[in-house]
């Protein structure tokens, strides 16, 4: 992670930026398998967790990580849609993550945490399975956090509360996102960018739960983002298009990014 922010909206977007939303969504999507089939050892009926996270949770190249609570996913996925539209940036809409544990979780459980002869489930069995599901799950999140450049923490009363001028939310996924935003490593523009570098020369040569538990949080350590600045951004952006003068094996080269608009209106020189 290079910055991350926390951005509150006072307005919406149009259906045209959700259908591409939903587009990205589906792509992502598309990556899940819908049986457990080639997971399974036949010969100790054990399963390759490494394969399933592979499979279930997998590492995409994005540009932007997009934290938000399940119940504004049509709003993320507008954003993320604006995101693609007007700036040509790869949003990761993590709501799809979500909801790919649950499934994943129904087909474990219907092969292995079944009582034999009963339509009910082993306790002990649906522990164990729970927890390895969401151990995949958070492992997966916090190796796309770290590999993502920016990160946006879309933040509304859906997901925030406050109560007696403290912040809390209910969600353990945003509280541990949050928390990861935090802790995770910052790296350097250059560091999260190096492998386009390398792919643009290439190029010029060839081409949540009933149970309520809250979490105390912060969001001091994130930038705080709004409507105006989002069309601050877009303005900048599509006036200067900003180009970057980055050293590469063939001389310097100009190559446009679009977050270093949002970078040089919000980032603090460091």
């Amino acid at each position: 992670m290079f910055e991350g922010f926390n951005l509150s909206l006072n307005s919406s977007f149009s259906d045209n930026y959700y259908e591409e939303g939903e587009k990205i969504l589906n792509s992502h999507k598309s990556k899940v398998k819908a049986s457990l089939d080639k997971y399974i050892n036949k010969a100790d009926q054990s399963i390759d967790g490494s394969l399933i996270q592979d499979d279930w949770f997998p590492q995409v190249d994005v540009d932007i990580f997009l934290s938000h609570s399940h119940t504004d996913e049509k709003l993320a996925l507008s954003l993320a849609g604006w995101l693609s539209i007007e700036f040509n940036l790869k949003v990761f809409v993590d709501s799809c993550v979500w909801g790919y544990a649950d499934v994943l979780l129904r087909e474990i459980d219907n092969n292995f945490c079944k009582i034999k002869d009963s339509s009910s489930y082993s306790y002990e069995e649906r522990n164990k399975s729970t927890a390895h599901v969401h151990m995949m799950l958070s492992t997966a999140i916090t190796q796309l956090m770290d590999k993502t450049e920016c990160i946006v923490f879309l933040n509304t009363s859906n997901s925030i509360t406050t109560d007696e001028a403290m912040k809390k939310t209910k969600s353990p996924w945003i509280f541990y996102e949050l928390m990861m935003m935090k802790l995770i490593r910052k790296k350097t523009i250059k560091e999260h960018r190096h492998h386009v570098l390398l792919e643009y020369a290439e190029l010029k040569k060839s081409a949540e739960a009933s149970m309520k538990i809250n979490y105390r949080i912060s969001l001091d350590h994130l930038i705080p983002l709004s409507d105006k600045d989002l069309f601050s951004w877009k303005k900048t952006y599509s006036q200067n298009e900003l180009y970057y003068p980055y050293p590469m094996s063939n001389g310097i080269k100009r190559i446009p990014f679009a977050l270093d608009s949002l970078y040089e209106l919000k980032v603090p020189k460091r």
